[in-house]
């Protein structure tokens, strides 16, 4: 049996959600919307995901399937993503699945740090006194 190709993406609709462990995933879905079937699960290698929640309300990720059968679908659904958020990609990066996995990994920690740069600055106007309202 293989094993899951990190990172994992959870998707709902066109929003991607990915996950570097499979322990964040199943914090972040909740069992109410598993039941509901609103989530669709890849590994990275384009290997369709089981997501499922259990009568304690746990939430259980596995593939189900071995053999990838959506590298295409993913590949494509994740373009959609990154071209909506406005993050560009080389046209020589986007016909390959990998390239595109990498390019979405870039942009999330590209936005993860920003968000963390803005925290911090607001952190610091606030020190300073800065948006204090006249």
């Amino acid at each position: 049996m293989q094993e899951i190709e990190y990172p994992i993406f959870i998707i709902e609709g066109w929003d991607v959600n990915g996950y570097m462990r499979l322990e964040d995933a199943t914090l972040e879905v909740e069992t109410i919307d598993v039941n509901d079937g609103i989530f669709e699960g890849f590994d990275a290698g384009g290997r369709s995901l089981s997501i499922i929640a259990n009568y304690a309300d746990e939430i259980k990720i596995t593939l189900s399937e071995q053999v990838p059968t959506h590298q295409d679908e993913l590949r494509k659904r994740l373009l959609h993503y990154l071209d909506h958020v406005g993050y560009e990609i080389q046209p020589s990066e986007r016909e390959s699945l990998s390239l595109v996995v990498e390019s979405y990994v870039r942009y999330i920690e590209a936005w993860k740090k920003k968000r963390a740069e803005s925290r911090l600055l607001r952190r610091l106007a606030r020190f300073f006194g800065f948006n204090q309202k006249e």
